[in-house]
């Protein structure tokens, strides 16, 4: 198997990180170098996939973000451990504050199956982040904030993002214009912007690496800083029950499994289109 070379660019961000502040973990940049993805996630300030570290006392699976420090400053990098599972069942807290709605919880934890490009089922989370702004007390002003927050699978932590942050990924602060982005080769547009700066998720129409046409949804992930595919549970539905959202072939269900009552629902869930995601 050949092995996937680390780009040019990607090794020269590697040099901004503050390597000095993990010294204890004498081969953590040489682990790094050694999986492209990894670094690409690392240097673009993803949480990381998990990787493997040792140290003279500890030996473990982490993930490693970096954190930019302003022009000229090496960048920080902590590496964060698995945590316990959380469970939906019970509190769940972001920042200190517990999260009272049960959208939002759900949302967070819910998962489901989808066709993936190489025609395989996968099973995961639906929802890339929580579909809407997340509220938490600031300790230091006592005022409240707004963040858009996920679910980081590989350690089970809630990781957030300021809206406004989101939103300056897309509308530039100074002029208010939109910029120019782009996802799976689509551009956003100015709603498209807005609704994945408050969570939501927008239908996109883009195209693979290799030039193929796809319709899909997506949202914002916070753990991952960037715009990914999502799944809604809805979607699943609407597609069992036979409602064409006009995202690729459907099945038309057996009519007495798709009732037009079931039906109805499920065309009525995907017109709210609450928090669209999308896949590759």
């Amino acid at each position: 198997m050949e092995e996937v070379q680390l780009r040019d660019e990607v090794r020269q961000m590697l040099d901004n990180i503050d390597w000095s502040s993990v010294s204890e973990f004498e081969k953590l940049r040489e682990t790094v170098e050694k999986d492209p993805a990894i670094a690409e996630q690392l240097v673009y300030g993803e949480m990381t996939d998990l990787v493997r570290a040792s140290s003279r006392n500890i030996t473990g699976q982490f993930s490693l973000r970096a954190y930019p420090q302003g022009e000229g400053r090496p960048w920080a990098i902590k590496m964060y451990n698995i945590e316990k599972k959380l469970d939906p069942k019970g509190d769940i807290y972001y920042r200190g504050s517990r999260i009272t709605s049960p959208e939002i919880v759900k949302a967070l934890f819910e998962q489901t199956s989808w066709t993936g490009a190489d025609g395989k089922t996968r099973y995961g989370y639906a929802n890339a982040n929580a579909g809407r702004p997340v509220g938490y007390r600031d300790p230091e002003t006592g005022t409240v904030k707004y963040d858009i927050v996920s679910l980081h699978q590989p350690t089970n932590r809630l990781v957030g993002i300021p809206v406004e942050a989101v939103r300056s990924m897309f509308v530039d602060r100074e002029t208010g214009e939109y910029r120019k982005r782009q996802v799976y080769g689509a551009e956003i547009t100015p709603k498209q912007a807005d609704a994945l700066a408050e969570g939501k998720a927008v239908k996109i129409e883009g195209k693979t690496k290799e030039g193929e046409a796809f319709t899909a949804f997506v949202q914002f992930d916070a753990a991952r800083r960037r715009v990914v595919p999502c799944h809604p549970a809805w979607l699943k539905e609407a597609r069992k029950a036979g409602v064409d959202l006009g995202i690729g072939d459907r099945k038309a269900a057996p009519e007495k499994v798709a009732s037009k009552a079931r039906a109805e629902k499920a065309g009525e869930a995907a017109r709210k289109v609450r928090t669209p995601k999308m896949k590759v």
